[in-house]
């Protein structure tokens, strides 16, 4: 392993000591706080996330749980080859093309995720989905096994991959099993997998605990005594409401879905143990993306199944359901859902009820009989996760709001160590002291070679190349110098293909493959304008340049310096503005500028990305799927000069103070150690 990947370790552990806090109900694994939360980002509709100072101290007895449905089954190369896509149909079609689609019996999806239509075998999409749940400090999810069916592999697979991430060193939630109401579905679940995941040691530090053991929502009623004696049970629902086989008390009780007012969950001493928050309701009732309290069903006034609302992608009920759990403030919050996006259409079922408010269902008429209980489309969905096209990523920035102002977040760390960077001398002094430490997910760059569900299309992403693990920033003299680290050497070349296979691309015949080329080798004037990118944003303001950024670094380079352009018309255009110092040793990549051309003289607070055979044509939700970006997707990192400085909006504290610090004190000289025992194991090797 990497030298830097070793004292990333140690400084890890170091962060996980001190700033990670008891956690007395659960044990959700917090492996690099401080790390994810000093990230910051403004979404599409200009919303950005709050700080520190907004947001408050970071708790460590909340605990945020998210509903995650596996029902989109591999086709095993089977597959009807048909798939609709109810949100496309109108935009493609207009509200005619709907009732006609309300016709056909294929398989139906409310809309299209970002990731494309993926199935629940897809490697690639749990390891992305597992980057994006630790960038919002979630701490589990539960899946969706409600319905008395495991889904293929897909389960299995998911804890896999996720046990796989963990051991190369990433980071996942944590995961508890969801099973409805049903007392036989619960023990049938159970049953069907207790083998293969809960008495697999493998999988252990992957289950959500509770009251010091696995959580397990669903009924307790025919539960072998051995289930009862492993597991802490929540029975979990929809609303108040109860049945034969379940009665609603309000106690030990987990709602995942219940309308505004949510209901509380109480334990058994009477405490405020839970709430839900959720993104909308179901289909047949008023409670849509846009419902919001009493306040009517927007979606009804023009009975057009909610397409013509404008304010699908504003999150209002997902925000009232948020405002109100903050009030009651309890233990966990569970929020509903994610990849929830395959329409379940049944006829001779809900007689008389409202579909998208549309339409009563009559089962004496073809056209009405169809009975949509969950979803039907962008209007009438609950889904948290990108799509592509209409939201976009809305949701997912707006939950990572509200998850911050529940949590709490940490302060980002000043900077500190800074010195004037010189490029012809030995890098690794020099930096020694510089710091904070800016870590991106490690282990992101896995290539995708994958079906869509009903096998329509054939998914595939080779654009993993460079994976980015930190930045350092060093600001003196007027100059600043970034210090980008990747996991092994820097390469370039073999650019990649994404999308799906024979319509985005054609794939190359055999033996016209590109390989990799070792940057410290090659010639870095051949790599293309998405290598190794960095993107400044000098003023902090995302109503500037392109998507926020107001200069990008490296579009092209010679053997001695990179391009500085500044991006024109807040658009994907640019003009060169100058020319930047580089150096390449290893995976270091080392890149000093003037701060006077790029926005930076007289200001010490500015906010930046990294990227590596990403967006190359101006689409930023591009950043969620090809190469590398550090940080992740919309997120930026924030530099913060200890001496201050001009015109940021955020707010710092000094990396050398700790909350805690008789604990810490320890912890420190322990990592200390540990540094010095990496760099004498490096020296022992290179004998």
């Amino acid at each position: 392993m990497k030298k830097v990947m070793m004292i990333l370790l140690a400084q890890t552990i170091l962060l996980s000591f001190c700033l990670a806090g008891p956690a007395p109900q659960g044990s959700a694994s917090q492996q690099t706080p401080g790390v994810y939360d000093t990230w910051v980002a403004t979404d599409g509709l200009g919303r950005s996330l709050p700080s520190a100072e907004e947001a408050g101290d970071t708790r460590t007895d909340k605990y945020v749980g998210l509903f995650y449905f596996i029902c989109h089954d591999d086709p095993q190369n089977g597959g009807t080859g048909t798939l609709i896509d109810n949100s496309k149909v109108f935009a493609e079609g207009g509200l005619f093309a709907v009732w006609e689609m309300l016709l056909q019996d294929q398989t139906h999806v409310w809309g299209e995720p970002y990731f494309g239509y993926y199935v629940n075998t897809d490697e690639w999409v749990y390891r992305k989905h597992a980057a994006m749940f630790s960038a919002l400090n979630i701490d589990f999810i539960f899946v969706d096994l409600s319905n008395s069916f495991l889904h293929g592999e897909g389960l299995f697979i998911l804890f896999e991959t996720w046990h796989k991430i963990r051991e190369e060193g990433g980071t996942t939630p944590q995961i508890a099993l969801f099973c409805g109401w049903r007392p036989s579905t619960a023990r049938f679940t159970l049953d069907a997998v207790w083998e293969r995941i809960y008495q697999n040691e493998a999988y252990r530090d992957l289950f959500f605990e509770w009251e010091g053991k696995p959580l397990f929502l669903g009924s307790p009623a025919d539960l072998t005594q051995e289930y009862l004696d492993f597991f802490t049970i929540r029975e979990s629902w929809v609303g108040t409401g109860s049945s034969s086989e379940y009665v609603y008390t309000g106690v030990n009780q987990w709602n995942w879905f219940d309308p505004y007012p949510q209901t509380v969950g109480k334990n058994a001493r009477g405490e405020n143990e839970h709430i839900s928050v959720s993104a909308a309701g179901h289909a047949n009732s008023d409670t849509s993306r846009s419902y919001v309290g009493d306040g009517g069903a927007l979606s009804a006034q023009n009975a057009d199944f909610g397409f013509s609302l404008t304010t699908t992608g504003e999150g209002l009920f997902f925000q009232q359901q948020w405002e109100y759990a903050l009030q009651v403030d309890p233990m966990v919050i569970t929020i509903t859902g994610w990849n929830e996006f395959s329409v379940g259409a049944q006829s001779n079922l809900g007689e008389g009820q409202v579909m998208a408010g549309t339409y009563h269902v009559n089962f004496s008429d073809p056209q009405y009989d169809r009975h949509y209980i969950d979803l039907f489309n962008t209007e009438f969905s609950r889904d948290i996760e990108p799509i592509n096209g209409f939201f976009n990523d809305n949701y997912y920035y707006q939950m990572a709001s509200y998850i911050r102002k529940f949590k709490g977040t940490a302060a980002v760390p000043c900077a500190e160590g800074g010195r004037d960077i010189d490029l012809s001398a030995p890098y690794e002094e020099q930096w020694a002291d510089v710091g904070p430490l800016f870590c991106d997910t490690m282990g992101d760059i896995a290539h995708r070679d994958s079906p869509s569900l009903e096998n329509v299309y054939r998914y595939v992403n080779t654009t993993g190349r460079n994976d980015i693990v930190s930045v350092k920033v060093s600001k003196e003299n007027g100059y600043t110098a970034f210090l980008i680290t990747c996991a092994e050497e820097l390469v370039y070349g073999a650019e990649g293909v994404a999308g799906r296979a024979g319509i985005d691309f054609k794939e190359p015949e055999d033996g016209a493959l590109q390989t990799f080329v070792n940057a410290s080798e090659g010639d870095v004037s051949e790599a293309g304008s998405n290598w190794m990118n960095l993107l400044i944003d000098s003023d902090q303001n995302a109503d500037t340049g392109w998507e926020g950024y107001d200069y990008i670094l490296n579009r092209s380079r010679d053997g001695k310096t990179v391009s500085v352009e500044r991006f024109l018309y807040n658009s994907w255009e640019f003009e060169r503005v100058g020319q930047a110092e580089y150096v390449i040793d290893g995976e270091n990549l080392v890149i000093r500028v003037a701060d006077s051309l790029v926005g930076l003289e007289g200001r010490d607070q500015f906010d930046f990305k990294a990227a590596d055979n990403s967006v190359a044509d101006g689409d930023v939700l591009k950043f969620m799927t090809l190469g590398d970006a550090a940080p992740d997707n919309r997120f930026n990192f924030r530099y913060i000069k200890q001496s201050g400085g001009s015109g940021g909006h955020g707010e710092g504290v000094s990396a050398a103070v700790f909350k805690g610090i008789g604990i810490c004190a320890g912890i420190l000289i322990l990592a200390g150690l540990c540094v010095v025992a990496v760099k004498a194991c490096v020296a022992k090797r290179k004998k």
